[in-house]
C-alpha cells in the first residue's frame, strides 16, 4: 500500500526515465482519473492511501505510459473545445490544431440566415468536429463520413453520448462518394496530410500507436486532397465552402488544386502557433 503523493513522485521518476514528456503531469492526470479527485486538488491529498484497487488500476496505466501509449488513450477520453471525446486506437487524437478548423466553420454557420445549415464532415474520425459544430450551432445538420469501420462505430458512440443523433448521421464511407451533387452548404475535412518523408520521423507515442490510415497522406501528403477538391466543387451549393487543415508549407500546393476546381475567394488560417492550418475557399457561383 503506497499514498497518492508516493504514487505520484514514484510514477513521475518513472516516466521521466522512460523518455515520456512532462512526467510529473501526466502522472498527475492518470491519478486524477484513478481516483476521482482533481489534478490541482491532488496536493491537498498526499497522504491519502490507494486502495488495492486504485493503485492496481493506477500501475496498469503507468504500464502502458511506460510503453509511450498516448495519454489520451490510456484514460479512454480527450477534450476537445471543452467536449468530452471518447478516444482509443481506432482514431487519430483530437489536436488543439483543429480547433482553427471548427471556428472558422463555425464563423460561416454564424453568418448564415435563419433556417437549417446542411454541413459534411469529411473524415471525421471521433466526430469530434462534427459534435462541436453542431453544439455550438443549433441550425447545423451535419452527415459524418469516415472510411474506417472502427472511426465510425466510436464517432456514432460520441455522437450519441451527446444526445446529436437526431442532428449528425454519421455514415462509412470513402471521401464524398455516394453523396449527391450540390447538397451542402459547407464541406469541412481533417484528411490524413503527413507526407512519407514525416512519417518515417513522427515520434514513437504517435506511429506506433495512432491509425497510420489517419495520417498517412501520400508522397507530398496531398493524395486525398487531390481526390476531395474536385468531389467538394460538385457537391456544394452555390457559393458553399470549403474548409480543410492541412499541414505546414501545404497552403500553397492547396491554392493550385483549389483553382484548378474552380474554387475563388481563397483564404489561408493560422494556429495559435502561427503556422499556416486551416484553407478556405468558395465554390464559384458562376460554375454551378
Amino acid at each position: 500500500m503506497s499514498t497518492l503523493g508516493e504514487f505520484l513522485a514514484d510514477a513521475a521518476r518513472r516516466l521521466g526515465e522512460a523518455g515520456v514528456d512532462e512526467g510529473n503531469l501526466v502522472a498527475a492526470w492518470l491519478a486524477a482519473e484513478g481516483t476521482g479527485i482533481p489534478r490541482l486538488e491532488l496536493p491537498l491529498h498526499a497522504n491519502r492511501m490507494l486502495s488495492r484497487e486504485n493503485a492496481r488500476e493506477l500501475e496498469e496505466f503507468l504500464r502502458r505510459l511506460l510503453l509511450h501509449e498516448p495519454l489520451q488513450y490510456v484514460l479512454g477520453h480527450t477534450s476537445f473545445l471543452g467536449d468530452r471525446i471518447l478516444t482509443d486506437r481506432r482514431v487519430l487524437i483530437p489536436r488543439p490544431e483543429t480547433e482553427v478548423l471548427v471556428e472558422k466553420a463555425g464563423e460561416f454557420c454564424a453568418g448564415r440566415e435563419e433556417g437549417v445549415i446542411y454541413l459534411a464532415d469529411i473524415g471525421t474520425g471521433s466526430g469530434c468536429i462534427a459534435i462541436a459544430l453542431a453544439r455550438r450551432n443549433p441550425g447545423v445538420r451535419l452527415v459524418a463520413v469516415d472510411i474506417s469501420p472502427g472511426a465510425v462505430l466510436l464517432a456514432k458512440e460520441n455522437i450519441r453520448r451527446h444526445r446529436l443523433e437526431d442532428r449528425v448521421t454519421v455514415l462509412e464511407g470513402d471521401l464524398l462518394a455516394g453523396v449527391g451533387p450540390a447538397y451542402f452548404e459547407a464541406i469541412v475535412a481533417n484528411l490524413p496530410y503527413v507526407s512519407k518523408s514525416e512519417l518515417e520521423s513522427l515520434p514513437r507515442n504517435v506511429a506506433d500507436f495512432e491509425p497510420r490510415v489517419a495520417l498517412d497522406g501520400g508522397p507530398a501528403g496531398l493524395d486525398l486532397f487531390y481526390r476531395l477538391v474536385p468531389q467538394a466543387a460538385t457537391r456544394l451549393v452555390r457559393s458553399g465552402r470549403l474548409f480543410l487543415e492541412i499541414g505546414e508549407e501545404q497552403a500553397g500546393a492547396l491554392r493550385r488544386i483549389l483553382l484548378e476546381n474552380g474554387f475563388q475567394d481563397i483564404r489561408v488560417h493560422q494556429d495559435l502557433s502561427g503556422r499556416e492550418r486551416v484553407v478556405e475557399a468558395c465554390v464559384r457561383a458562376e460554375d454551378r
